[in-house]
C-alpha cells in the first residue's frame, strides 16, 4: 500500500518529510535561544531593517537616518518591504517567505523530474538529494534570498535548455522575463546569464543573448544609477567588498588572482565535486549523443560555465548559501544522467552479451552515485546539527549585543563590524568599520588606504564612544588604534557562524571606560550562562 502511494505521490511525500524535519529543528533551535526565533546568520537582521525602514520611513538604508546600499538581493528586499508594508513591520516574514518558497522548489524540481521521464521512485530520491545534500533547510532557517535565487536560476537553466535543446522558438518569451528576476535575486546570477547567452551564440542566435543582457543589466543599472546619485557605489557595498575583481597591475597579482579560489575549493570539495562531475558528464553524454545540443549536454554546460565564473569572481560557503543557487541544478542533473546512463529502454531487446554490459555499468554508475551522495550526505548531515547551533551563536553574540546597546548606548554613536541585530535591536549611530554600511570605510579600503591610522581618525571625526569587534578581523589592517581601551570580551562556544568566537568592548572614547565597565557589569546577569566574559582581568560566566 505504502509502495503504491510512494509511485502516486512522491511529492506529498517528500514535502510531508519537509515540514518534519522543519519542525523538529524549529523545536530544537527555539530550545537554544530561550524561546526566541532567531536567524542565524547576522545578515538576515541587515534585510529586515532595510525593508522596515522602507516601509516606515520610505528610505532603502539599514538605519531611518539615509540611503545605504548595501543589499546584494533588490528583489529578495523588496518582497519584505513590501509584506512589511502590508502587515505592518514583522521580523518572522523572511522565515515564512523562505518556508513558502522551499515548498514551491521541491515541486518544481519534482514536475521538471517527472517531464523528463524519471520514475516515481526515483524522482522521490531526487527530490530527497534537493533537500538534503543542497542542502535546503539551513537556507530555510537563515531566512536569506537563497531559495529565491536558485528557484529563479533553476527555471532559468531548464527553461534555457528546452529552447536550445529544440528547433522551435515560439516559446522563447516564456522564460525570457526571468533574466532581470535573477540578477535582482542575486548579482552572482549574470554568471549563469553569461554562460546561456553564450550557448545561444554558439547556436547562432542573436535576439535571445540581447534580451538576456538587457534583461539582466537593466535592473542593475537602475539601481546602480541612483546608488551613484545618492554617493555611493554603483554596485552595493557587499558585492564591492566580498567579489574578486582582477588584479592587473602586475603579472604576479593577476597569477594570485586567477589561482587563489581553486587553492581553496579543496576546502569546498562539494563545488569541485559537481564542477568534476559535470565535465565528465559533458564528455560521457557527447560520446554517447555525438551532440551538444541535448537538454542534460546543455543544462549540464550552463552549470559547468556558471560553476568556473563562480569559483573566480565570488565567494563559496558561509553557511551552506553562496553556491546553492548552483548545487540544485548539479544534483538535478545527475538524476537526469542516471535515467540516460542507468534506466534501460524496456523495449530494447538485449543479448545475453548486452545485459552482462548493462549490467557491469550499472554497478559502476551505482558505486559512483554511492561516493557521491556519501560525500555530499555527510554534509548534509553537518547542516542539519549547524542550524540549532547556528541560531544560538547569534543568540549568544549579535543578538546580546543588540540587547546591551539597546540597554546602555541608545542614540549613541558606536562602532561595530557586525550590523544586523544591533541595528534591528537598538537606534544607534553606528560607523560600520567593515564597509558595508559605511561608505567612507568603503572607499578606504578599495583605495587600499584602510590602517590603523584611517580606523583612528575616522572613530574620532564621527565622535566614536565604544567599539564591539573582532579583533582579528583588523589584523590585517594593523590592528586597532593604541589609545583605545579594552574594556571586556564575551566568549560563545562552539561557534559554528559568528565571524569569531570572541568579541570585544572598547572604550575609543578613553573618558568611557568606566562607564562601559559598569555597563558591562550590570549586563552579565542577563547574558546566556554559557558565555564566558571577561571585564578587565576577571573571567566569569
Amino acid at each position: 500500500m505504502s509502495a503504491a502511494w510512494l509511485k502516486k505521490r512522491p511529492d506529498i511525500l517528500i514535502l510531508t518529510i519537509f515540514l518534519l524535519s522543519f519542525s523538529i529543528l524549529l523545536v530544537f533551535s527555539l530550545n537554544t535561544t530561550q524561546g526566541r526565533f532567531i536567524y542565524p546568520l547576522d545578515d538576515s537582521y541587515i534585510h529586515i531593517n532595510i525593508a522596515k525602514n522602507v516601509a516606515q520611513h520610505g528610505i532603502w538604508g539599514i538605519s531611518k537616518e539615509g540611503f545605504s546600499s548595501l543589499s546584494s538581493s533588490l528583489l529578495w528586499t523588496g518582497l519584505l518591504s513590501g509584506l512589511n508594508l502590508v502587515f505592518g513591520p514583522s521580523p518572522i516574514f523572511p522565515l515564512i517567505l523562505s518556508t513558502l518558497l522551499a515548498f514551491f522548489l521541491l515541486k518544481t524540481v519534482f514536475k521538471w523530474l517527472d517531464n523528463c521521464g524519471i520514475p516515481p521512485i526515483q524522482n522521490f530520491f531526487g527530490i530527497s538529494a534537493i533537500l538534503f545534500l543542497t542542502p535546503l533547510l539551513p537556507l530555510v532557517f537563515s531566512g536569506l534570498e537563497h531559495i529565491l535565487h536558485a528557484l529563479l536560476v533553476f527555471l532559468l537553466i531548464c527553461s534555457a535548455a528546452k529552447t536550445l535543446s529544440t528547433h522551435s522558438e515560439s516559446h522563447s518569451w516564456k522564460w525570457l522575463w526571468l533574466a532581470p528576476l535573477v540578477v535582482m535575486a542575486r548579482y552572482e546570477s549574470i554568471f549563469v546569464i553569461a554562460s546561456v547567452a553564450f550557448l545561444f551564440i554558439l547556436k547562432k542566435k542573436i535576439w535571445q543573448p540581447l534580451v538576456l543582457f538587457f534583461g539582466g543589466t537593466i535592473p542593475i543599472a537602475l539601481f546602480g544609477f541612483i546608488s551613484l546619485r545618492k554617493g555611493w557605489f554603483f554596485f552595493p557595498n557587499s558585492v564591492y567588498l566580498k567579489g574578486r575583481t582582477p588584479q592587473f597591475s602586475s603579472f604576479e597579482g593577476f597569477t594570485n588572482w586567477l589561482l587563489e579560489p581553486w587553492k581553496m575549493t579543496p576546502e569546498n570539495f562539494h563545488v569541485l565535486l559537481i564542477l568534476v562531475l559535470s565535465i565528465i558528464i559533458i564528455l560521457l553524454l557527447w560520446f554517447k549523443k555525438r551532440t551538444l545540443w541535448t537538454f542534460p549536454t546543455i543544462m549540464t554546460s550552463i552549470l559547468s560555465m556558471a560553476l568556473i565564473l563562480h569559483i573566480q569572481f565570488a565567494k563559496i560557503g558561509s553557511f551552506y548559501r553562496y553556491e546553492a543557487y548552483l548545487m540544485i541544478p548539479g544534483l538535478f542533473i545527475i538524476f537526469l544522467v542516471f535515467k540516460e546512463m542507468w534506466l534501460k529502454d524496456k523495449k530494447q531487446v538485449l543479448s545475453r552479451l548486452e545485459k552482462n554490459k548493462h549490467k557491469i555499468r550499472r554497478l559502476e554508475i551505482s558505486l559512483i552515485l554511492f561516493i557521491i551522495f556519501t560525500a555530499l550526505g555527510i554534509r548534509g548531515i553537518i547542516s542539519l546539527i549547524d542550524i540549532p547551533q547556528a541560531s544560538k551563536n547569534t543568540y549568544e553574540q549579535q543578538y546580546q549585543m543588540g540587547l546591551f546597546l539597546k540597554t546602555f548606548y541608545s542614540t549613541e554613536k558606536i562602532a561595530a563590524n557586525d550590523i544586523g541585530a544591533i541595528h534591528f535591536l537598538a537606534e544607534i549611530q553606528c560607523l560600520d568599520l567593515w564597509g558595508l554600511s559605511s561608505m567612507e570605510v568603503a572607499r578606504a579600503k578599495k583605495q587600499n588606504s584602510y590602517d590603523v591610522e584611517f580606523i583612528d581618525l575616522i572613530t574620532k571625526s564621527h565622535q566614536t564612544k565604544i567599539a564591539i569587534l573582532y579583533d582579528r578581523w583588523f589584523d590585517a589592517y594593523g590592528g586597532l588604534p593604541s589609545e583605545w581601551i579594552k574594556v571586556g570580551e564575551w566568549t560563545i562556544q562552539n561557534n559554528v557562524v559568528c565571524g569569531g568566537e570572541t568579541v570585544s568592548f572598547y572604550a575609543v572614547d578613553t573618558s568611557e571606560k568606566d562607564h562601559l565597565t559598569q555597563h558591562l557589569r550590570e549586563f552579565s546577569q542577563s547574558l546566556p550562562k554559557d558565555v564566558i566574559q571577561k571585564i578587565g582581568t576577571e573571567y566569569f560566566q
